[in-house]
């Protein structure tokens, strides 16, 4: 059976209701997903996360300067409430200017067009209901939202580490095989995305 591909998975999988990862694999997913998404952009997707999931996904080794040279497809805050406030203030935004575009069909906005779609790796803990309102808006706003630990408005899925790979099995017991990166390889392939990204805009 052919591998599959962590940030399609995590696109698809989150969809709806977003979705909770668990198990030895989690980390290892989570990493290849956060890659496969930015590497495959041209500008029209980013990843937002907190410093704490992108220290335990690249095991401390993200440099600042990569970082930022990772902006905007890919942006950091120390804190989880710091996300929240930014994306409540983006769909908020993002309702008004539907509603009004609604109103103005003729004006039906390049607007709407140019907001990236989101992929939000976060831990929600104990503030489970209040990440919960913004994923069930998510989908409306071409938000994604993939998160560490259960998740108790949506599946959970567990993953186990196999090496190279990693093992995801759904609620219905169906396993899928996942390749990954280590740590190592995911930065090496940041690094190469950065350069020519700089190159492009320069």
């Amino acid at each position: 059976m052919p591998l599959a591909q962590a940030g399609d998975l995590a696109w698809k999988l989150a969809q709806a209701s977003g979705m909770g990862v668990i198990g030895t694999g989690a980390n290892a997913f989570m990493r290849t997903a956060l890659v496969e998404t930015l590497v495959q952009s041209t500008g029209s997707l980013r990843v937002l996360i907190t410093r704490n999931e992108l220290n335990r996904i690249f095991e401390g080794d993200l440099d600042e300067s990569l970082q930022e040279d990772l902006v905007p497809q890919l942006q950091v805050y120390e804190l989880l409430e710091e996300v929240i406030e930014h994306l409540e203030a983006e769909l908020d935004l993002a309702a008004f200017l539907g509603e009004a575009e609604r109103a103005n069909p003729d004006l039906a906005s390049r607007a709407s067009g140019e907001r990236p779609a989101t992929l939000w790796i976060c831990t929600p803990g104990q503030d489970h209901d209040v990440v919960y309102p913004l994923v069930v808006r998510g989908p409306d706003h071409r938000l994604t939202a993939v998160m560490f630990g259960d998740w108790p408005h949506g599946s959970t899925f567990t993953l186990e580490s196999d090496g190279s790979a990693v093992q995801l099995t759904r609620p219905d017991g169906m396993t899928l095989t996942i390749e990954t990166r280590t740590a190592a390889e995911a930065i090496a392939a940041l690094r190469t995305y950065a350069a020519t990204t700089k190159g492009n805009r320069s």
